[in-house]
């Protein structure tokens, strides 16, 4: 009797430190998810700074694209918007 109580003694200890384990590894795999969306966040941006860069980005190339054969300024400034 005394021995199957210390099998199941040493059974418990090895889930206990199977557990731990387990939570451990959780714990240290949370932590890396949030330094890694931490580090997304700080990289993304914004839609309406988006949209701005876009619109800037037109007006740019508006600027600069050379006017289309047969079309005056018109023509580009319609075809970039």
């Amino acid at each position: 009797m005394g021995e199957h109580i210390n099998q199941i003694y040493s059974r418990l200890d090895i889930i206990e430190k199977n557990i731990s384990e387990m939570a451990s590894s959780n714990t240290r795999s949370t932590e890396e998810n949030i330094a890694e969306l931490s580090s997304i966040r700080s990289s993304m941006v914004s839609k309406d700074d988006l949209n701005g860069f876009i619109e800037k980005l037109k007006g740019s190339m508006g600027e600069t694209l050379p006017p289309l054969p047969g079309m005056g300024r018109d023509a580009v400034d319609t075809a970039t918007t």
